[in-house]
C-alpha cells in the first residue's frame, strides 16, 4: 500500500508519459514517485508482489493509516497475504534505490520476517 497526499495520489503510478502530458496541460508541481519508475515496477514483479493500492490522505482512510502506523506522506507498506505489515518505508526512505534494494532481497526479508513472527 502506498500512503500519499490526495494530490500525489492523482498521479502516483500513472507513469512518466502520463505525468508529462498533465504538465503540458498546465498542471504544475506534479511530483513523481517511485512507482513512476519502470525499474521499480519490474522489481515488484520479479519479487512476485503484484497488488498495488494507493491510499490517499482523506478522512475515510484515517483508520487504515493508524492501523499501519503511517504518520507521513509518501509511505510504502508491504504486507503479507493476510494484511500484516512486513516492511514500511516512510518519507525519504521511500525512494527508488531503497525500494529496489528491498525488493531484490525480498525472499530473504520475507522469510526472516515470517520466522520472527511465527510463535
Amino acid at each position: 500500500m502506498y500512503f500519499c497526499s490526495l494530490r500525489l495520489g492523482q498521479t502516483a503510478g500513472v507513469g512518466t508519459v502520463a505525468r508529462l502530458a498533465l504538465i503540458k496541460k498546465g498542471i504544475k508541481s506534479i511530483q513523481g514517485t517511485v512507482f513512476d519508475s519502470n525499474a521499480v515496477l519490474a522489481a515488484f514483479k520479479k519479487a512476485d508482489i503484484n497488488e498495488f493500492f494507493k491510499v490517499t490522505a482523506v478522512k475515510e482512510n484515517i483508520e487504515l493509516a493508524r492501523k499501519y502506523k503511517v504518520t507521513m506522506d509518501n509511505t510504502l507498506v508491504i504486507c503479507d497475504p493476510n494484511g500484516e505489515a512486513v516492511v514500511t518505508l516512510a518519507g525519504v526512505q521511500c525512494k527508488q534505490t531503497n525500494v529496489i534494494k528491498l525488493l531484490k532481497a525480498w525472499p530473504t526479508v520475507y522469510a526472516a520476517w515470517k520466522k520472527k513472527t511465527v510463535k
